[in-house]
Formats: structure tokens, C-alpha cells, sequence
């Protein structure tokens, strides 16, 4: 399985696309965003597995627009009962 999408979690409810890619430019290039604003989160794909790997490693914990990221791989979605 490749590891290139991470899952970026704390992220402040104001963060934009255009400012996540700027803070993710040194370590690759980035594939896709996709932000769930009004939860917090996001995702991000990587056209690298090695631009993913160095995110977390530099990034994970580290404050950005004053809360701490926490990122990890993202899991592959789980199927979900229909109701």
C-alpha cells in the first residue's frame, strides 16, 4: 500500500487551501487537498511517498496558525452500515 495521503488533524477552522500548500511546498509536491473546515481536519495526498513521509516527520505536533498538528497516514475508510 502506498503512503501517500496523510491526515491532518487540529487544523484551525480558518486555514485555507492556499495556505496549507505553502506550508507543505518544501517537502514535495502535493496531489490534492481536501478540508473539512468546519471539523478540523483535512486530508492531503502527495505525489511522493517520500514528500508524505517527511510532512509528518517535520511537521506532526509542530503549531501552525496557533494549534498543534497531529498527522499520520491516512487509514483507508471504513464501510459504514447503511441506515
Amino acid at each position: 500500500m502506498e503512503k501517500k495521503k496523510l491526515f491532518f488533524g487540529n487544523l484551525s477552522y480558518s486555514v485555507s487551501e492556499p495556505e496549507l500548500r505553502d506550508l507543505l511546498q518544501p517537502f514535495g509536491e502535493v496531489a490534492s487537498i481536501r478540508l473539512f473546515q468546519d471539523k478540523g481536519f483535512g486530508f492531503v495526498e502527495f505525489v511522493t511517498e517520500d514528500g508524505a513521509q517527511a510532512a509528518i516527520d517535520e511537521l506532526n505536533n509542530k503549531e501552525f496558525k496557533g494549534r498543534p498538528l497531529k498527522l499520520d497516514f491516512a487509514r483507508p475508510r471504513e464501510a459504514r452500515p447503511r441506515r
